[in-house]
């Protein structure tokens, strides 16, 4: 329905209807007035850092400042510069989380769920995390560092999602996707897409690999009651898809393993189509 959609399509929607439900997720205010979300970036008590158009722009409309002065900054590109079009007339300044970074998603068909394993996208433009942010500049699933116990958490994260929809009166039927930051407090909710992440869909889809699983996928689709079936993997596989800056694409198939807290791949560039996630 337009409101389940509108966890993606509100940001200020989807952190309140977190902060209904106990969903963790970092603290935030939604501002109208591009002054007085700079009074609060100044007068915070946590680093205020994160400003977010609160409707959709293509994945280009947050900006994580080093500085409160930067953070202001976004607030007058997005309100008064219009840099985000209709989509910035509401703002939201959340707490800047530390931590890990990872995509999440599952099947549900408004009750249960089925988790997808999970995967992470690089969204900066620049090697070393620098520069803006883009629709996807690569991705590779799964994250072998991630511990079982976190993966219950986020779990159990998308499950009360769902849940909390259901209660609400605007079953979610489909595809959600979690953004989440690893923190050394747990998992918490970056933002919620209602649909396959891009890149994220096209690494997964590649370890996804069972014929039950691609049954469930094409024939049931996300209207299928996913019975709470987990994701069976080609073991010790990894796929990754990396965008380069003349927009090919070089897409790997490969082995992963853990070392020394970083994940190593021994990789053959693979024939697969996959596209690239930039605009």
């Amino acid at each position: 329905s337009a409101r389940a959609a509108c966890l993606e399509s509100s940001k200020a929607y989807s952190k309140a209807f977190m902060d209904r439900h106990g969903i963790p997720t970092a603290r935030w205010k939604a501002f109208e007035c591009p002054d007085e979300a700079c009074a609060y970036i100044r007068s915070a008590d946590f680093p205020a850092l994160v400003v977010k158009a609160s409707g959709l722009a293509a994945g280009k409309g947050v900006s994580v400042a080093s500085t409160q002065e930067e953070a202001c900054e976004a607030v007058m590109q997005i309100m008064k510069g219009k840099r985000c079009g209709a989509a910035g007339d509401t703002v939201v300044v959340e707490e800047l989380l530390e931590g890990e970074e990872i995509s999440c998603l599952c099947f549900t068909d408004g009750h249960s769920i089925t988790c997808m394993p999970p995967a992470q996208d690089h969204k900066q433009l620049c090697d070393g995390d620098r520069g803006p942010n883009t629709g996807g500049m690569g991705a590779y699933a799964p994250m072998p560092q991630v511990p079982v116990d976190v993966l219950v958490k986020i779990e159990d994260i998308l499950q009360r999602t769902v849940d909390g929809m259901c209660a609400e009166g605007s079953p979610y039927v489909g595809v959600l996707y979690a953004g989440i930051m690893l923190t050394k407090d747990g998992p918490k909710v970056l933002e919620f897409n209602c649909r396959f992440g891009d890149p994220e869909c096209q690494v997964i889809n590649e370890v996804a690999r069972s014929d039950e699983w691609h049954n469930d996928i094409y024939h049931l689709g996300s209207l299928g009651n996913p019975s709470g079936r987990r994701c069976p993997l080609g073991v010790g596989d990894v796929a990754s898809l990396l965008t380069l800056l003349n927009q090919k694409v070089e897409t790997r198939i490969s082995t992963t393993y853990w070392l020394h807290g970083k994940v190593k791949v021994n990789s053959q560039t693979s024939p697969l189509p996959l596209i690239p996630g930039l605009d």
